[in-house]
């Protein structure tokens, strides 16, 4: 009877380690799986929303005079990538982003004229690339459906690092027990370095689940960037959001008055409003992304729909 208590208590928590693995690596298999079906997903959106940045960084610029080659540089390489792939659809309105730019670039006097043909392909290329992504299924409950995996992912990923947080948990008086076993020269050297291998083989799997369920619920980095923004006093929100302007005006028109810029800014309505349009597509959304960069992008995107809608 001591014997075969001396083997469960030896042979316990390897069996269990091994087990644990399994079930890791069915995990993590399954895992690679989905994320090899959503790389090229991923490819697409970076792709498609860095053209549409660049041609509409082009077209502010063009609009105030400038000819930026950088920009003209990146948008001749991003759609150069897109006809590898796009669908025939989004291609085709693309070409016409292309061949809009270059109208433009050729008789700026007369920008004016192209500002509806612009926005026309701009929109057809939006609608196409969305249609593309699926992203058309978001009133289908798409977003819900994926909010849920994640959250299932999470949950695994927390239940198996809890098993094995336990299985650590509960060698460690094994693995005390027969160290003294071992001193006392009652059972051999290796029972002891069995038990504890196996010990710290739980603890160093529990801790990876715990980081890959941050990982699933925060991004890579495994912050709350959302809740960072969230908890900002009001006063470093307002002083973001003024960042971004000042930082936007630099970019785009160096010649301007950053004070007067900033005094006409800072009482007015409308900056509370950015200040809670941000708040709210952070609490709408599922960007988990730096507020600072979101701040900016946000910044960008409102003065340039100004100026378009001049």
């Amino acid at each position: 009877m001591d014997e075969l208590i001396t083997y469960m208590a030896l042979f316990g928590p390897l069996c269990g380690a091994i087990l644990g693995y399994f079930g890791s690596f069915l995990q993590q298999r399954y895992s690679l799986r989905h994320a090899d079906k959503t790389r090229f997903h991923k490819l697409r959106v970076e792709v498609y929303s860095n053209f549409l940045e660049t041609a509409n960084s082009i077209y502010l610029d063009l609009h105030t005079g400038i000819r930026n080659q950088s920009n003209m540089d990146t948008l001749i390489h991003l759609g150069s990538q897109i006809p590898l792939i796009a669908s025939n659809d989004v291609r085709t309105h693309v070409v016409h982003v292309n061949k809009t730019i270059k109208d433009i670039s050729n008789n700026l006097p007369n920008i004016t004229q192209y500002r509806d043909k612009f926005l026309n392909h701009t929109n057809n290329l939006i609608t196409a690339a969305r249609k593309e992504l699926g992203a058309e299924d978001r009133d289908q409950g798409r977003v819900k459906r994926i909010k849920e995996w994640i959250k299932k992912e999470a949950m695994t990923h927390e239940l198996i690092g809890g098993i094995f947080g336990w299985a650590w948990l509960i060698g460690i008086p094994i693995w005390i027990y027969f160290l003294v076993q071992w001193i006392r020269g009652v059972h051999p050297w290796w029972y002891f370095a069995i038990a504890i291998a196996a010990s710290f083989f739980c603890k160093a799997v529990a801790r990876e689940y715990n980081k890959v369920k941050t990982q699933a619920l925060y991004g890579s980095t495994g912050i709350d960037y959302p809740q960072e923004w969230f908890d900002l006093p009001e006063e470093d929100k307002r002083a973001t959001v003024m960042g971004a302007i000042v930082q936007f005006h630099k970019k785009y028109h160096p010649e301007i008055d950053l004070d007067a810029l900033e005094t006409k800014w800072s009482g007015s309505e409308q900056f509370d409003n950015l200040v809670n349009e941000i708040t709210k597509g952070y609490r709408e959304t599922d960007t988990n992304k730096p507020y600072k960069a979101i701040c900016y992008t946000f910044i960008e995107n409102y003065f340039m729909a100004a100026v378009r809608a001049k």
